[in-house]
C-alpha cells in the first residue's frame, strides 16, 4: 500500500507522526506540502513542497510581511494544487491522507481533490474557526461527501462535523501519538518557589492573559510563583501585556522560533518546571483547541501536574482532581484558585504527576495511533 499525505504548511519534527510512522513499518509514505516550514529539522525521505518557508516569515506582523503573505497565498495554492496532482499521478497511491480539514477545502475550492480514497483528519482551527466561514463549509459539504473517514480528535469536535452535515458514521476519534522515547519521567521536585510553565504558541487561543491576570493575584497576594510563557509567534503582544501588569519581575517570556529541536528544548523547560498550565479559552475570531493539547500531554509523560481549562479535548488526558485540575474556561478567578491550591504541595504534584503519566504512555502511544491508521488505511483500500 502507498500512502500520499497532504499539508498546506507542514513542520518536520513537531507533531506529524503519521509519515514517519509508515515509513518505520515498511508502507510506502510521501508527503506532499505547499510550505515546507524550514525550522532546522532535516526533512524525512519522500518529502517535496512548493516553498520553503522560514518561520519568521509565518510569525511576522509586520505590514509588508502581512501584504506579501497576502499577495503569495493564492500562488502558492495553485502550485499546491499542480504539486499533488502531479505527484498523485506519478506515485499512484492508494489513499490518501489529508492533514487539516482546510487542506481538503483548499484542494476541492482549486477543483484539485484527486479522486481517491481518503482520511481526512481535523486537528483545531479547521473544526472550529473555520466553521464560521461560508466558502469553506462549502468546501466542506464536498469534502465530506467525498472522504472516506474523518478524523478528529475528540467528541466535540466529531459533533460539530455531524452539525456541519458530515455523516456520523464516518467519523472516527483517536489521539494523536507523542514520542514517549524522547521524553523522560522527569517528575517533580520540592522547591521554595512554585514555578509554572505554560508552553503553547503565542495567539489569543491559548488563554495568556487570562493566566497573566491570575498570575497578578498569586503575586499580590504574596505567594513564591513564578511564570514562563515558551512557544513561538508574534510576542509584542504578550511582552506588552506582562509590563501593564506589572510582572516582569515574575514572567519571563521564551520565544523558541517554532525550532526544529523543540521536543529537547521542551524537555528542558520541563526539567526546571513544576506545574504545566493550559488555560485555553475559545478566541474571538471563533479558533479553539478542537482536541488535547499535546505540549500538555507531553508534560505529563514527564510525570508533571498540570490545571488546564475544560476545552474540547481536555478531558481526553485530565481528569478533574485526578491528572491535574480542570477550571472553566475564561475565568481568570478559577484559574488563580486552582494555581493557590499548588504552589509549594509537592505530594499533590507527585501523586497528580505519577497519574497522569500512567495514562498518557497508554493513551498517547506511537502503537495505538499506529493500529488506528492501519485500520483507517485498511478501511479505505481493502487489501486482497
Amino acid at each position: 500500500m502507498k500512502i500520499t499525505h497532504l499539508w498546506q504548511d507542514y513542520s518536520p519534527n513537531l507533531f506529524d507522526r503519521a509519515h514517519p510512522l509508515c515509513l518505520a513499518h515498511g508502507v510506502q509514505s510521501e508527503v506532499v506540502c505547499q510550505a515546507f516550514i524550514d525550522n532546522g529539522a532535516a526533512a524525512l525521505p519522500h518529502t517535496s513542497w512548493v516553498r520553503r518557508r522560514a518561520p519568521a516569515e509565518s510569525n511576522s506582523t509586520a505590514l509588508a510581511a502581512r501584504i506579501a503573505r497576502r499577495l503569495r497565498r493564492p500562488l502558492d495554492l495553485a502550485r499546491f494544487a499542480r504539486l499533488v496532482q502531479a505527484r498523485v499521478q506519478a506515485g499512484a497511491p492508494q489513499v490518501l491522507h489529508l492533514h487539516f480539514g482546510t487542506t481538503a477545502a483548499a484542494l476541492v475550492q482549486r477543483h484539485a481533490l484527486p479522486s481517491l480514497p481518503m482520511v481526512v483528519s481535523f486537528y483545531g482551527m479547521d473544526v472550529s474557526q473555520s466553521l464560521r466561514d461560508t466558502d469553506t463549509l462549502r468546501a466542506y459539504a464536498m469534502v465530506f461527501r467525498q472522504a472516506t473517514l474523518l478524523h478528529v480528535l475528540c467528541d466535540e469536535a466529531r459533533q460539530r462535523l455531524v452539525d456541519a452535515g458530515c455523516a456520523a458514521d464516518k467519523i472516527r476519534i483517536a489521539n494523536l501519538p507523542i514520542d514517549l522515547a524522547a521524553i523522560p519521567d522527569i517528575g517533580t521536585t520540592p522547591t521554595p518557589t512554585t514555578r509554572f510553565l505554560i508552553p503553547a504558541r503565542f495567539v489569543e487561543k491559548k488563554g495568556h492573559k487570562l493566566l497573566l491576570d491570575a498570575m497578578r493575584q498569586l503575586c499580590d497576594a504574596g505567594l513564591p510563583v513564578q511564570l514562563t510563557c515558551f512557544g513561538y509567534g508574534p510576542t509584542d503582544w504578550l511582552v506588552q501585556a506582562v509590563a501593564e501588569r506589572g510582572l516582569g519581575q515574575a514572567v519571563r517570556v521564551v520565544n523558541n522560533q517554532q525550532s526544529g529541536n523543540f521536543i529537547a528544548d521542551y524537555v528542558d523547560m520541563l526539567q526546571a518546571h513544576d506545574v504545566v498550565l493550559a488555560p485555553s479559552i475559545r478566541a474571538s475570531n471563533g479558533d479553539d483547541e478542537g482536541g488535547p493539547a499535546l505540549t500538555l500531554v507531553m508534560a505529563q509523560a514527564a510525570g508533571k501536574p498540570v490545571i488546564v481549562s475544560d476545552f474540547p479535548g481536555a478531558e481526553r488526558s485530565v481528569a478533574d482532581g485526578r491528572e491535574g485540575l480542570v477550571v472553566p474556561a475564561g475565568q481568570a478567578e478559577a484559574l488563580a484558585a486552582a494555581m493557590r491550591g499548588m504552589v509549594g504541595d509537592h505530594a499533590r504534584w507527585q501523586r497528580m504527576g505519577q497519574l497522569g503519566r500512567q495514562r498518557v504512555v497508554v493513551e498517547f502511544s506511537e502503537a495505538a495511533y499506529w493500529q488506528q491508521l492501519q485500520g483507517w488505511y485498511s478501511t479505505c483500500s481493502p487489501q486482497p
